[in-house]
């Protein structure tokens, strides 16, 4: 292999002379080395400006130069351009290298695309205008935003960028991957893919460049698709002034290619050459390992392979992939672009069919075929008398197989008639427990309590269910998850544990740990203790159940469920950095998988929402919880307390975007239900009434709030216990209520009391340490004590700042209020210090801490 740097500056020296002078030069230059000659030579056949060299990864000189640039780039100096403040860089292609930077007006952070200063070629400089202009055109969630196009001066020389939205994420493969997404989460991920990538075909616009890298995933779990730096208008306007491709000129990503993208056939590069792309892709995404495999070729093996070698089927490396999955994809990678899908919404619509077990476009529609769909569609309807109508019908369709499944439907017919009468036996002592045992209580021939209650005759049934099933655990476990569910809907989230635990026990005894149904059951009690906000216990149990797992699709969608819960708990303990991608991930799963408006979806929706709003993003949460709220009503009814739930949580980002009477309507709205259909003590009624308190509070009518947290502590105290975290934030939140009505030594006592819960109840990180600390420190500042405010007030700014980050609206607010502080002792300077680092978030926690440890001194 010839000397990496020795390539480079070759390719350098000559690829700016003529054509008729490049063969004596090259020549010249590497007459003492043929393998310097022959690298050189293979990249000049497909000069592209140095595309021809970041289109070929192939383990040879171009593999390896591309890590020597990126190491130089580390230590390069940043270009200066007026408005911007260029952080790093973060990635190089063909046109020019790529910036994160900060626009200062207005301030958001955004990715800069400049062209190298001085190596621009007036087809270089066309094509960079082009993609500016084929950006601004583009508004659509899965591609990457234009903000702005111009030129800066490059050492006298002006060179052109523009400015976009900052992506920050991982390619799509890679997400995949670590965050071991489901074939259905995969195909969703193609799904929107396709969806963006459609918008731009409809607007005149071929990518020609779509890759793994240009496809990242962002904190939302959003695909979005970058670089359209190579992409061909195909509408007449822009063709007319649009630069054409050279024949033979390689623009794109070899491995990723379409056939006539290589041959370079402009005429015939069209939407189906980005299908073909996306295939690639999918390729990848399903099976591992790429469609055409270029490692350690030469460019031009590599490009006949990629234009003449059928791709070997995706099932060769995973035999689950036979099927209407693998058809589709095989499609895509048709060598003739007639025989792919027509553009990138045939090709999500026929995913869109897979996921709904629907025909496919892409296979014959056979009879069998058509019938084993309706079966995958109609589960409930096959499992009973009509199983025996499609064994006839598929018996007709092919009759060699018919003894074969004659005989698997009688084996069938066994196990379920063996089932039944598992079922029967069950339901028998059911139904005599509850004749006996259960109803019995309510007997006015047996007892004299002609008042009891529903929480009495449970209680009833909970002291004999042990010992009335010991020699049947199985009917024990049944009626035991019937009294834990029960005792839920009644709010006695306590009171349902010891059934939950027992069921688990009895099925990990007689079913083992790693039964189905025994790890459904440990699902239910992670869900029950986090009922009991006991999310430290919940967080471990899940991580353990998760394993248990692994290894078993039946329990895919329960897996989705248990992520759901997991994040829901680092969200309720603060965790946001962790919380967030799982939420992103499995929100996307469960749409993909389960449907925009199946209940587990819509609870992943939910909690998505509760993270914006923790982040501060009011308007992103507003509209998530709104279409949570919505979804529920429509699948659950307006009164299921999940329900309720999401109408209640939606009233806070009402209320912080200052639309009162709207919340405040929703809010006596939820409480009338709840009041007449649960109880003053379920966590529905409960949540409505903090939600109520809040909206008064910030409305400014401080009178009411201070009465509702104050019946709302007193409510949780009793239902939910004195350190129940609901009961914690009511307290807050009462305190709080309580200085702004200046009523501080009254306020102070409480945030005593407080401080103590907490620090038994909440992880010492725990942001709410920080509010505590806070208020505490505002009181005495209003009490006339700033010698005991202070330390008090730097110690919780500097709990938010590391527990939030500086950027939170929170803490930011927590050191607005020490600035203020110090402005009204008259230290100005230490308050213009602390602004100034404010306005430099990374200086702010070092400042707050070293004022905190002068105080300290």
């Amino acid at each position: 292999m010839a000397d990496l740097r020795r390539v480079r500056e070759v390719f350098d020296r000559v690829r700016v002379l003529p054509a008729c002078e490049r063969d004596d030069a090259l020549e010249a230059s590497c007459e003492d080395d043929p393998a310097l000659l022959e690298e050189v030579r293979s990249l000049l056949v497909h000069d592209s400006d140095w595309r021809a060299l970041e289109a070929a990864p192939l383990g040879s000189a171009s593999e390896a130069l591309s890590a020597i640039d990126h190491a130089a780039l580390e230590t390069a100096p940043l270009p200066v351009l007026p408005g911007y403040d260029i952080i790093r860089v973060v990635g190089e292609g063909g046109m020019g290298l790529v910036y994160e930077a900060n626009q200062r007006s207005p301030k958001r952070r955004v990715a800069l695309k400049v062209l190298r200063p001085g190596t621009a070629s007036k087809t270089m400089l066309r094509r960079f205008r082009h993609e500016s202009e084929i950006l601004g055109r583009l508004t659509h969630p899965g591609i990457a935003r234009i903000y702005e196009a111009g030129s800066y001066n490059a050492g006298g020389i002006r060179s052109p960028f523009f400015a976009m939205e900052f992506v920050d994420g991982v390619d799509l493969i890679s997400h995949a991957t670590a965050r071991g997404l489901s074939i259905g989460g995969r195909i969703g991920m193609l799904i929107r893919l396709c969806d963006a990538v459609e918008y731009a075909h409809q607007r005149g616009v071929v990518h020609r460049d779509l890759k793994p890298s240009n496809v990242l995933v962002d904190e939302r779990g959003t695909p979005r698709v970058l670089d359209f730096g190579v992409a061909s208008a195909v509408d007449a306007d822009l063709r007319v002034t649009t630069m054409g491709t050279a024949s033979g000129e390689l623009i794109g990503t070899l491995a990723y290619m379409s056939p006539e993208q290589i041959a370079g056939d402009a005429d015939r590069i069209d939407t189906r050459s980005d299908v073909y792309a996306i295939g690639a892709i999918a390729y990848e995404l399903f099976s591992g390992k790429p469609a055409h495999d270029v490692a350690g070729r030469s460019l031009p093996d590599a490009i006949l392979a990629v234009r003449d070698h059928e791709v070997t089927p995706i099932w060769s490396h995973d035999a689950s992939l036979r099927g209407d999955l693998g058809t589709i994809v095989m499609k895509t990678l048709e060598k003739d672009p007639e025989r792919r899908y027509s553009g990138a919404s045939a090709l999500g619509d026929d995913l869109r069919r897979l996921l709904s077990d629907e025909p496919i476009t892409a296979r014959a529609p056979t009879t069998g075929y058509q019938l084993k769909k309706f079966a995958a569609r109609n589960r409930g309807l096959v499992a009973g008398g009509a199983s025996v109508v499609l064994v006839l019908l598929i018996g007709v369709v092919s009759t060699s197989l018919g003894l074969a499944r004659a005989l698997r439907a009688e084996d069938d017919a066994k196990t379920a008639a063996a089932n039944a009468e598992r079922e029967a036996a069950i339901a028998r002592a059911v139904n005599d427990f509850l004749n006996e045992d259960l109803l019995s209580a309510v007997d006015p021939t047996r007892t004299d309590n002609r008042e009891i209650t529903m929480r009495e005759v449970l209680d009833v049934a909970a002291e004999k269910v042990g010992d009335r099933f010991a020699e049947q655990p199985m009917v024990e476990v049944s009626i035991r998850s019937t009294l834990a569910q029960t005792y839920l809907r009644l709010g006695l989230t306590k009171n349902a544990e010891p059934h939950r635990r027992r069921a688990v026990d009895l099925m990990t005894a007689h079913l083992g740990e790693d039964d189905p149904e025994t790890i459904l059951a440990v699902s239910n009690l992670t869900t029950n203790l986090m009922e009991q906000s006991r999310f430290d216990e919940a967080i471990g149990l899940i991580a353990e159940n998760l394993e248990q797992m692994r290894g078993k699709p039946e329990l895919e969608t329960e897996v989705l469920r248990s992520k759901g819960n997991l994040a829901a708990a680092y969200l309720e303990l603060g965790r946001y950095a962790e919380a967030a991608p799982i939420l992103a991930e499995t929100l996307e799963a469960k749409r993909a998988e389960l449907g925009e408006r199946d209940p587990s979806t819509l609870t992943s929706m939910h909690n998505l929402a509760g993270l914006y709003f923790a982040l501060g993003k009011i308007e992103d949460s507003e509209s998530m919880y709104r279409a949570a709220f919505e979804g529920r009503a429509e699948a659950l009814g307006e009164v299921d307390p999940k329900t309720i739930s999401s109408m209640t949580a939606w009233t806070w980002a009402l209320t912080d975007l200052g639309r009162f009477e709207e919340a405040e309507a929703l809010l006596n709205r939820a409480l009338a239900i709840t009041r007449k259909r649960l109880g003053p003590g379920h966590p529905a009624y409960l949540h409505a009434l903090s939600s109520l308190g809040n909206t008064l509070n910030k409305s400014g009518n401080l009178d009411r709030a201070e009465q509702v947290f104050a019946e709302l502590v007193a409510i949780q105290e009793e239902h939910l216990g004195a350190d129940h975290m609901k009961t914690l934030r009511a307290l807050g939140n009462l305190a709080q209520t309580r200085f702004e009505l200046g009523r501080y030594e009254e306020s102070l006592a409480l945030l005593a009391e407080l401080a103590e819960r907490e620090a038994g109840a909440l992880p010492p990180d725990h942001y709410a340490h920080g509010t505590t600390l806070q208020l505490t420190g505002r009181c005495h500042d209003a009490l006339g004590r700033p010698e005991r405010a202070e330390p008090l007030l730097l110690k919780g700014a500097c709990r938010l700042v590391t527990s939030l980050g500086p950027e939170h609206p929170r803490a930011a607010q927590a050191v607005e209020q020490v600035i203020a502080f110090y402005e009204s002792q008259g230290r100005h300077s230490d308050g213009t210090l602390l602004r100034e680092a404010a306005e430099n978030t990374k200086d702010v926690q070092r400042v707050l801490e070293r004022f905190a440890s002068e105080v300290d001194e």
